[in-house]
């Protein structure tokens, strides 16, 4: 066998490794985001076990693996009792989603459909999640004004660009300003091949940052 097919059946091997085993029967997958600005770490539980401790603002879980089907999600503060809220879930066989808490005012996790389907060798997978509470919408941009996502509206879904891999600079702009009025200034960011990105803008118009998730598409 050729050096070069060692190598690629290798990469294929850590693929199916690491990314969720979407293969298996009867499972979802489920990874949970805390943005909500000013508020503590909290607890998650499904159905009443606890599925994730202590997450703390600004960060995002693994992926959990779930049965497919209905689900009940109950929040509370690290470590506490009482519910900050609860709600249901019922994610499809073979489903992977983000679920991001950005708004202490209406707390829920709004709910993202994550696109792992397979990709083409040296593309990668990318789309943007805009949470911050107070800037109605926002447009991604690269560093030298180019738009890469117009118009993205708080809490609503993004469709998926499959782009080259290699390094972009993108940076975070209320909608029509440019990239000299950044909310949050652009940065280099390496795509990969084979990984789906969302990059998350959240916080307040006063405090915004950006967090970047990553997760292995299935292999082909």
């Amino acid at each position: 066998m050729s050096t070069l097919k060692r190598v690629l059946l290798f990469a294929s091997f850590l693929l199916l490794v690491t990314a969720p085993a979407m293969a298996q029967s009867g499972s979802a997958w489920l990874r949970f985001v805390h943005v909500i600005p000013g508020a503590s770490a909290v607890d998650v539980y499904t159905d009443g076990q606890l599925t994730a401790t202590d997450l703390e603002y600004g960060s995002a879980t693994n992926y959990i693996s779930v049965p497919a089907g209905a689900h009940t999600l109950r929040v509370t503060q690290a470590n506490g009792e009482n519910a900050i809220w609860e709600q249901p879930i019922e994610p499809s066989e073979g489903a992977a989603l983000t679920l991001v808490a950005s708004s202490a005012a209406d707390a829920a996790f709004q709910v993202y459909q994550d696109d792992l389907n397979p990709i083409d060798l040296g593309k990668a997978r990318f789309t943007a999640v805009h949470a911050i509470s107070d800037v109605p919408s926002v447009d991604i941009l690269l560093a030298d004004g180019r738009p890469v996502i117009p118009n993205l509206e708080l809490n609503q879904p993004y469709g998926t660009l499959d782009l080259p891999t290699g390094a972009y600079e993108l940076g975070v702009v209320a909608t029509g300003q440019g990239i000299a009025d950044a909310l949050v200034p652009a940065e280099a960011i390496k795509f990969d091949s084979g990984t789906s990105y969302i990059l998350l803008a959240y916080g307040t118009e006063a405090a915004p940052a950006m967090l970047l998730l990553s997760a292995p598409t299935r292999a082909s």
